[in-house]
């Protein structure tokens, strides 16, 4: 009887360890394979390699004495990269909106910056109220000191596209001088960074339309037809970051990915003028769960599928941002029985995933930028799941984690004496800070990755 009892505890046992290592394979965070793990590995020494800097402050005051044995608390407020966050759809909301409170709130607890987005629509040309939106959230972003981008001057679709037969080549080109012209006559100087064409490929059907009405309207899938582009906006955006932004699946399997980066050589070659190499991140399901991949092979949803995507985009010899990323979602525009059908991915799991790819993006030297296309789910496009609040105005798992690695994970925090030189010498995120000396006003300072020397602070005496 003894010796029975001893099988059925040793088999319940090992049952219970089956079933435990079952569950703990099955948990998908896109880096269970040992090719990711690999990658996600390096992605935290690369971190501390290129996203840290080891900083030497020197304190004076305003006669440029300086402060000797000055006890400093030295904390970071503001990274150097730029996480952001779409603002598409909250302007519209009622201002006793849950949902608007909760979005409106969150904002800034995790993130940097803002997307302001506006797109053009023929019929408000050069009418009063036709930034109204755009200007709503730039004064909320202003309000809450936050980093803005422009989302965007150009875009194949055929609401800001005139088919009349009779324009010519120069009318339609003088079209689009104008739109760059009154995108810079309302944010020329407030907002430092624009997405100048936008989807010259996937909208290609689109704008194909009007060319097969009038075949005088420009190709922006023509190198030499971006490159006058990008010369009238720097034109017009003289100080401006510009961006060539495309909508293409992180793989290096996707020929539509090579393309893109093919023509931003091509644009480069022919002396196109734009600053930063622009890719959608976006992560839909598409025919099978996301642990087994899609047509496009079974590392689409890997973090090692998706490092050699991004380090394809670094072969541009240009800054690479990510303006449109989203993670794991069902896709609204698709048939929704499959796609529920397909929604294996819960809460913690979708959340683990895209921490994964922040590390992993946050790793690459020549990512200048990650921001989130759908802060809500559901909200300014396809992504079902893809917000960090629900369309009730809840938190999802991906709120907290995201705020713990920016906020907490990736901050540095320095309590210091300064030498007999003034000095505070550490190591840490590059990026803005905070710094609060007793007896003397809080200042900031300004380390970014390319401080190479001793940072001077002024700091000014409390009056007594």
């Amino acid at each position: 009887m003894m010796k029975a009892d001893f099988i059925r505890t040793a088999v319940s046992a090992l049952l219970t360890l089956c079933c435990s290592v079952v569950q703990a394979q099955s948990f998908f965070d896109g880096a269970v394979d040992s090719a990711s793990k690999e990658v996600m590995k390096k992605a935290e020494s690369d971190i501390e390699k290129y996203r840290k800097g080891d900083f030497t402050i020197r304190f004076v005051n305003k006669q440029g004495k300086e402060l000797k044995n000055a006890d400093a608390v030295i904390e970071l407020f503001q990274h150097q990269c730029s996480f952001g966050t779409n603002m598409i759809g909250l302007s519209k909301m009622s201002d006793d909106s849950k949902v608007k409170q909760e979005a409106l709130k969150t904002i800034p607890d995790i993130f940097n910056t803002v997307i302001v987005t506006d797109y053009w629509d023929r019929n408000s040309l050069g009418k009063p109220g036709a930034f109204e939106s755009a200007k709503q959230d730039y004064d909320w972003a202003v309000r809450n000191g936050l980093r803005m981008r422009f989302h965007a001057i150009l875009y194949n679709v055929p609401s800001w596209i005139p088919t009349d037969k009779t324009l010519t080549a120069k009318d339609y080109w003088d079209i689009i001088e104008f739109r760059i012209k009154d995108v810079a006559a309302n944010f020329n100087g407030k907002i430092p960074e624009y997405d100048v064409i936008n989807e010259m490929f996937t909208r290609k059907s689109y704008s194909s339309r009007i060319r097969d009405v009038n075949s005088n309207f420009p190709d922006f899938t023509d190198p030499a037809v971006a490159k006058r582009i990008f010369d009238l906006a720097r034109k017009h955006l003289s100080d401006a970051k510009l961006v060539c932004l495309e909508a293409r699946p992180t793989t290096v399997n996707s020929r539509e990915f090579v393309q893109f980066v093919r023509y931003c050589k091509a644009l480069c070659d022919v002396g196109g003028n734009f600053d930063y190499v622009g890719h959608q991140a976006h992560f839909f399901t598409g025919g099978q769960p996301f642990q087994e991949g899609n047509w496009l092979g079974k590392d689409r949803f890997t973090m090692s599928g998706i490092n050699k995507a991004l380090d394809l985009l670094a072969t541009v010899g240009k800054p690479v941002v990510l303006t449109e990323f989203s993670g794991p979602s069902r896709d609204n525009k698709a048939n929704q029985e499959e796609q529920n059908a397909l929604w294996t991915m819960s809460d913690k799991e979708n959340s683990a995933w895209q921490i994964n790819f922040y590390k992993l993006a946050f790793s690459k030297p020549y990512i200048r930028e990650l921001t989130r296309w759908y802060h809500v789910d559901n909200l300014g496009g396809r992504g079902e799941d893809a917000g960090i609040i629900d369309t009730k105005g809840n938190k999802k798992q991906v709120y907290y984690d995201l705020k713990k690695l920016i906020k907490e994970d990736w901050h540095t925090k320095v309590n210091g004496k300064t030498n007999t030189l003034g000095e505070i010498t550490f190591r840490g995120f590059y990026g803005e800070y905070t710094i609060n000396i007793k007896g003397y006003k809080p200042v900031k300072a300004t380390l970014y990755d390319d401080n190479k020397n001793v940072v001077v602070v002024t700091v000014e005496s409390v009056a007594p």
